[in-house]
């Protein structure tokens, strides 16, 4: 699910779900001081560490003087065995990843981070910023609004991803656009002052977000 995409004479590398780019070389930057400053040898981090190998052993960064860019590199066994460890890390908590069956990528990708995530903030204290917050942590408000009573309700979630169904010819940002624009008619259970109505207009919201966001 790792690939290149150029633009300009910046290369990124990136992951795909839906033709979205969601993974640049300031994450995977971020990533490794990340994991310099809080594992290094100690063993705590083994997903990481295999992401951070995919990547060495996919691309390694360039500078001609104007341009910091990745560089594809060439794959070798130190590729293969990469992606096998991190098959294989994911593999303990996803047996499906184990038995060489046929996967969705979006579905790899979400366990993926929802993973990364967890092993990240097992070795922080407090409020530090992990990687995978900052770059993919946002807050989602749903409201229902009534169609009988007209009084909304709201509920705010974290998350780090949202899948969502691209139309043929469309693009990531008018998917973006239109979940955020467009209200949809659902059915509800309101009992607010003993209101019966089981009709609501739903509408989602971005509310919070970190630095980067994809």
């Amino acid at each position: 699910f790792f690939f290149f995409s150029s633009r300009r004479r910046h290369t990124r590398l990136a992951t795909v779900t839906g033709g979205s780019d969601v993974c640049s070389y300031d994450l995977l930057q971020r990533t490794k001081n990340f994991y310099d400053m809080h594992d290094g040898a100690g063993g705590f981090m083994p997903l990481t560490k295999a992401f951070l190998d995919v990547a060495e052993s996919i691309g390694r960064l360039e500078n001609d003087g104007a341009y910091t860019y990745w560089a594809t590199a060439e794959r070798g066994p130190s590729h293969v065995r990469a992606l096998k460890r991190l098959r294989d890390l994911m593999a303990e908590q996803h047996p499906i990843y184990g038995v060489g069956g046929q996967c969705d990528v979006h579905e790899f990708l979400t366990r993926f981070l929802e993973m990364l995530h967890i092993e990240e903030n097992s070795v922080v204290d407090g409020n530090e910023l992990t990687p995978t917050n900052e770059f993919f942590l946002f807050q989602l408000e749903e409201t229902l609004q009534c169609e009988t009573c007209g009084v909304p309700r709201a509920l705010a979630a974290l998350s780090t991803h949202r899948i969502l169904p691209i139309s043929l010819g469309g693009s990531v940002e008018e998917t973006l656009e239109n979940f955020f624009s467009e209200s949809q008619l659902v059915t509800c259970d309101c009992t607010i002052n003993n209101c019966s109505g089981s009709m609501a207009m739903k509408t989602m919201n971005l509310i919070s977000r970190y630095v980067h966001i994809s």
